[in-house]
């Protein structure tokens, strides 16, 4: 066989995050960087699995026997096993695969840090469902919790407007290319979040109000209109204010950026990976930054 390859984009959640999960309407964005796989032909019967990372560094490799994919060694065990999950789901769906299987050496590549939280995961279920040819959501529901955002994020070509309806994502397409994106960055904390823990928390704490869902998706579409940063910067700041409420907790603002010279949010699962922040005046705000230990700056358009 010759080599394949398919590629899926990495995420960010800008708006909705956690009541996402209820039926508010988010803002989602592919970022430029994503995730690799690429089928190579291999002597044996069995399959052989390699994962590279942003540096070129191979993190993780692992044998598996056909056809039962029994993992017979690995560089990591949990690794493997959860892997070992993910392929038997996607032959659940398509029986037909199992003998393409043999003999292939699957390479993925990553073109972001593994740490940063930007979709390890979900471009890997995008990249098996390519590869199958299966429904990615099919896929997603067997092995993931979350609203799927992610999983949407992973083929977009750009911002969408992402909403789950009595459980079937719809997905709409938006501009999103803000006059004023030159004063937006990606600040990472630093503090990696372990999402399906969120979610599974969250969830278990009953279903918001609906006003709530109405007003964060009222949020999420004038974000999207917002025609100045400061009109920006003060959405951003009633949106957090409202999950603060909703989730008793703090914002990061609050916690860590309370001296900050420009607005913060928190994207995605709070408390790790990184936020949103907007730079009224960029050499200012990046002074902050480096000077309060945040190594880990992304500008908007750069990320996304």
């Amino acid at each position: 066989m010759q080599t394949a390859r398919y590629y899926a984009h990495g995420k960010l959640l800008l708006t909705a995050e956690y009541v996402v999960l209820h039926g508010a309407t988010a803002l989602a964005v592919p970022t430029r960087a994503g995730q690799w796989l690429e089928l190579h032909p291999n002597d044996g019967q069995d399959l052989w699995w390699q994962a590279w990372d942003a540096a070129g560094q191979k993190w993780f490799e692992a044998h598996f026997r056909l056809p039962d994919l029994h993992c017979t060694r690995s560089t990591d065990a949990v690794v493997a096993n959860k892997l070992s999950q993910m392929l038997q789901a996607a032959l659940a769906l398509q029986p037909s695969m199992r003998e393409a299987l043999q003999g292939l050496l699957v390479q993925t590549k990553l073109e972001f840090d593994r740490h940063w939280g930007l979709g390890s995961s979900s471009t890997l279920v995008s990249l098996l469902s390519q590869w199958f040819d299966i429904p990615p959501y099919d896929l997603f529901n067997r092995t993931q919790t979350g609203s799927g955002y992610d999983l949407a994020c992973a083929t977009a070509e750009g911002p969408i407007l992402y909403q789950l309806q009595q459980g079937q994502a719809h997905i709409i397409p938006v501009r999103f290319h803000p006059d004023f994106q030159s004063q937006l960055y990606f600040v990472y904390l630093g503090q990696k979040q372990f999402s399906d823990r969120e979610v599974k928390a969250y969830l278990g704490h009953g279903q918001p109000d609906a006003a709530l869902l109405q007003e964060v998706s009222d949020l999420t579409r004038s974000l999207v209109q917002a025609s100045s940063l400061d009109e920006f910067a003060g959405l951003l700041e009633a949106h957090e204010a409202l999950l603060s409420a909703e989730l008793r907790r703090p914002t990061v603002q609050q916690q860590l950026f309370a001296s900050y010279p420009g607005q913060v949010k928190s994207l995605g699962a709070w408390g790790g990976d990184f936020v949103l922040a907007t730079a009224p005046d960029p050499a200012e705000a990046l002074a902050w930054l480096q000077n309060n230990a945040f190594k880990t700056v992304v500008p908007y358009d750069q990320m996304i």
